[in-house]
């Protein structure tokens, strides 16, 4: 009789576990466990997603370089393109130092400077631009004209939106009498970097 009587407690008891597990008490609403398990998925599948958007934008973020002529040049043509060859920075690879230009891996904002240095300079005519380029189109530039008694360095800089494979590169302009872009230990010196990209 004892022993029966413990029987039915223990039926009794797995039976109402089994619900308990089965069906979760939540407010007015009662959600199965097979529910529970779709929503924990789903959660999962969401955390995934966002650490894959975390990981893409840390990877589009890291776009940078800095690149320096290595020698002179004297006394460059008009629409002369100008080949930073010395890269010493290029996080994203995406300066290309053979051709001197930088190809935009990722649509964004990106900012660009040119540093440029001249030597004195015995012709007080002489004129001497150096433009930033977006493709084909002129978009910012520094000058450096008349200077006889000292050296100068002038730079010049731009904020650009640009889409996957827009390139940017430098070149001179407005050439007149004699001119020298000083190269070497950082002295013309062309960068850029992107601020943030564009989804």
């Amino acid at each position: 009789m004892f022993f029966a009587r413990t029987l039915i407690l223990l039926i009794g008891f797995e039976t109402t576990s089994s619900i308990l597990l089965e069906n979760i008490d939540h407010g007015d609403e009662v959600i199965t466990r097979n529910e529970l398990d779709q929503e924990i998925q789903g959660l999962k599948k969401t955390i995934a997603q966002l650490n894959d958007t975390i990981v893409k934008e840390r990877t589009r973020s890291n776009v940078a370089f800095v690149a320096e002529l290595s020698r002179s040049i004297t006394n460059p043509i008009n629409n002369f393109h100008i080949v930073f060859d010395n890269v010493k920075l290029n996080a994203g690879n995406a300066y290309q130092s053979i051709h001197g230009i930088f190809v935009a891996p990722y649509p964004g904002i990106y900012h660009f400077a040119v540093e440029i240095t001249a030597p004195p300079n015995s012709d007080s005519s002489h004129m001497m631009h150096v433009r930033i380029m977006k493709k084909t189109q002129p978009v910012a530039v520094t000058f450096l004209d008349a200077n006889t008694h000292q050296y100068l360095r002038r730079t010049g800089s731009i904020v650009l939106q640009l889409n996957t494979g827009d390139d940017v590169w430098c070149q001179t302009e407005l050439m007149n009498g004699h001119n020298t872009i000083f190269g070497g230990d950082t002295y013309s010196m062309f960068s850029g970097f992107i601020i943030h990209p564009i989804y």
